[in-house]
């Protein structure tokens, strides 16, 4: 075989053309600045409506817990949910939702104070410190679900036991402010716990500033926290039954 023999023809560098870009011309940045803009835009109104949604879902879940408890402690109380600061002796007269709650836990059906935090509420300011010891169960601050007393495992199933906690001295809803006292969810929403143990975030009617729960959480006209002796069927009537707010710090 022969020497080998350079290539006949010098090898080219490619060339590059002054045409070829480096980077992103103004416009196109334009364009993606302006995407990006809009993508935040949409993130900051959709995010606090998905938190609110999240928040009332795990009040659902926190609801259903405490009804769980009650029905174990009526179990326990002659099918009667807890009407008593001391339900031994059946005595003592609650004046919110605090105390009569309180006793869920003291009795050993809850074993603290979790399920009784609702973030954000006004009843929940500083929220739960799960001090357990006695006297300082459910303070003023850490609870914040109304409890409608008086009512039992026999009671109608419709009726509702259990609600975030509503404009103080009242049983309906702020909707203008949701940092106030019942101003939860700006009154759009209401976490309703009913005798059943069924629990759901219900909408809620509005009337001028204020909002009420539907009955039956159908009928618009009329507030299922406010007690009837019409018709055949009462409802939330009985010398025994009384809404409880929860207490405030």
């Amino acid at each position: 075989m022969g020497q080998f023999e350079p290539f006949p023809f010098p090898m080219k560098t490619p060339r590059i053309h002054s045409s070829a870009r480096s980077g992103f011309t103004l416009i196109e940045l334009l364009v993606v600045i302006t995407i990006i803009v809009l993508l935040a835009g949409m993130t900051l109104a959709v995010g606090p409506q998905v938190l609110e949604k999240a928040d009332r879902t795990k009040a659902v879940s926190d609801g259903r817990q405490i009804g769980t408890a009650i029905k174990l402690f009526a179990a326990d109380f002659n099918g009667d949910f807890p009407m008593y600061t001391d339900p031994i002796q059946k005595s003592g007269d609650p004046q919110s939702s605090n105390e009569i709650l309180a006793t869920i836990i003291t009795q050993s059906y809850l074993k603290d104070e979790k399920s009784f935090n609702i973030p954000k509420s006004a009843y929940c300011r500083p929220g739960p410190d799960n001090d357990m010891t006695p006297g300082h169960v459910l303070e003023a601050g850490e609870c914040g679900w109304a409890y409608v007393r008086g009512l039992n495992e026999t009671s109608d199933s419709r009726l509702p036991l259990l609600v975030n906690g509503f404009v103080p001295g009242g049983v309906t809803y702020n909707v203008r402010d949701k940092s106030a006292p019942g101003g939860l969810w700006s009154g759009e929403y209401a976490v309703v716990i009913r005798v059943d143990n069924s629990a759901a975030p219900e909408k809620t009617i509005k009337r001028g500033n204020e909002s009420w729960v539907k009955r039956d959480g159908k009928d618009p006209n009329k507030n299922a926290f406010a007690p009837e002796t019409t018709g055949d069927v009462p409802w939330l009537a009985g010398k025994d039954i009384k809404i409880l707010n929860p207490r405030l710090r």
